[in-house]
């Protein structure tokens, strides 16, 4: 049944139900922003290694949505302006769960994307920040926000910056802009911790994350 100044279905321009029908399996509206992708179980526990380790788990039965960014989200906007009306999108990755450690290990945490071959391009990183000592099991926090500067096949520009937050230390991710990567294909966001020194005490679980687009 119509209702006044609500287009029913057949009033709708097909490719906008397509993109709605497609983006709802992604949790986000086109143009409206929201939660992406809500990881709320825990990861395993990232500890006795050196290797970097990414933080999101994917897990089919502990998370839900997608951590992929289409090409069309990559555009301010979003299939609003699909053909390459501008740079925008503005996104935010937010993490909590607990740390700890021994001694005063290095710690490095990074943000950045895989393209569709999975090579991972870490965008901005911490680099090595010598940590202080954690008695007993500390409070953790991991923040990013990013923003699409450029579109483009080979030239696009992604900015990204954030923080690791241990208890009441700050660790900074300083913003940094990628150089040379394709913005009009799609990209799985990807972040990950790596330890200085190998030990079972050096540890961090994330317990529950987001990505957020804000636009």
């Amino acid at each position: 049944m119509a209702v006044a100044g609500i287009p029913s279905q057949n009033q709708i321009p097909p490719f906008a139900l397509d993109a709605l029908q497609a983006k709802s399996k992604n949790l986000v509206l086109y143009g409206l922003g929201g939660v992406k992708y809500s990881q709320y179980g825990p990861t395993t526990a990232i500890a006795n290694t050196t290797t970097a380790t990414s933080i999101l788990n994917q897990s089919s039965t502990t998370s839900i949505g997608s951590i992929l960014f289409s090409s069309t989200e990559l555009v301010q906007g979003q299939a609003l302006t699909i053909t390459g009306g501008g740079p925008g999108c503005l996104f935010r990755f937010k993490a909590v769960g607990t740390i700890g450690n021994t001694g005063t290990p290095n710690i490095t945490i990074d943000f950045g994307f895989k393209n569709a071959a999975g090579t991972y391009t870490a965008i901005a990183t911490s680099g090595a920040v010598a940590m202080t000592t954690i008695t007993g099991t500390g409070q953790l926090e991991i923040v990013c926000d990013g923003v699409v500067k450029s579109y483009n096949s080979s030239t696009g520009v992604i900015g990204m910056s954030g923080y690791l937050r241990y208890n009441s230390t700050i660790v900074p991710v300083n913003f940094t802009l990628s150089s040379s990567m394709d913005t009009t294909a799609n990209l799985t966001f990807e972040s990950q911790i790596t330890w200085g020194t190998a030990s079972a005490s050096n540890t961090a679980t994330i317990s529950q994350a987001y990505i957020e687009v804000l636009n």
